[in-house]
């Protein structure tokens, strides 16, 4: 699987991974949705081989959204291809929010995913 993207910021993974990509455009949301999936197939399958190899792609992506997280746990003003205004519709939808309104600054969107990864 690649792992090394140099024309893409770090911790981002290209719009089709696992796959070789040559370029610099990237579509923030697709990288949310490989998270999920990962979860997905660990969920079906177990925690295996492909989980484990996964963790640090999962962690580095999380890493690079925190730059762009504001001080309500929102992203904003990300860059390249952007196909969602608002993160937590997506996450709600897939149960991984129960009810994102309720959550503390401390409670973060990403904060909470990475709880879900440890």
């Amino acid at each position: 699987v690649a792992t090394d993207f140099d024309d893409l910021p770090e911790g981002m993974i290209p719009m089709c991974y696992p796959a070789d990509y040559i370029g610099d455009a990237y579509i923030p949301n697709w990288a949310l949705w490989y998270i999920m999936e990962m979860d997905k197939y660990a969920k079906i399958y177990g925690v295996d081989d492909a989980v484990l190899g996964a963790k640090d792609t999962v962690l580095g992506i999380l890493e690079f959204f925190t730059r762009y997280e504001n001080e309500l746990g929102l992203l904003e003003n990300l860059e390249s291809c952007k196909e969602f205004d608002n993160i937590e519709t997506i996450l709600t939808s897939w149960g991984y929010v129960e009810n994102p309104q309720n959550a503390s600054n401390e409670d973060t969107i990403i904060q909470i995913i990475k709880e879900q990864l440890s």
